[in-house]
């Protein structure tokens, strides 16, 4: 079994994980890094991604921006953490946008027979998931979006 090192990840109002891990893999602008223990020490800032902690299973995080310090096989994260009550639905609402949700396969394949087509307002499409496919969708996106 790999060796474990400390992981802290923190908000500018709580802590949000700590504990011993075997991998921690984060967006900084150099590109996705990989830290492991015994790592060399380093600081270094987050650009918006996921931060992936590895071992038995895999935790992850979404960043917009904040900073990553590694010393003393210690990794201590802080970021912007941002809360809010808004649904796409809400959103299509005070932007005047039309908005509809589909949660079924059939749903989206009608629905999608016309969401390409001209309007006069933009449009917001919100399909339904399950949360597993959600992450899963939500990872696929960020690996495609770092691709050069």
């Amino acid at each position: 079994m790999p060796e474990k090192f400390t992981v802290e990840i923190i908000s500018p109002d709580r802590t949000l994980l700590k504990r011993e891990t075997s991998e921690v893999i984060i967006p900084s602008y150099e590109g996705e890094m990989g830290i492991l223990k015994e790592h060399i020490p380093l600081i270094t800032f987050l650009r918006p991604g996921i931060v992936k902690i590895k071992d038995n299973e895999e935790k992850s995080f979404f960043v917009e921006e904040g900073t990553v310090e590694f010393k003393e096989n210690n990794l201590f994260s802080e970021f912007i953490e941002t809360q809010h009550n808004l649904s796409a639905r809400l959103i299509a609402k005070m932007f005047n946008f039309n908005y509809t949700r589909v949660s079924t396969k059939f749903g989206l394949n009608l629905y999608l027979r016309t969401f390409f087509k001209n309007s006069k307002k933009p449009k917001i499409l919100e399909i339904k998931t399950s949360s597993v496919k959600s992450t899963k969708i939500l990872k696929e996106y960020f690996r495609y979006l770092s691709k050069p």
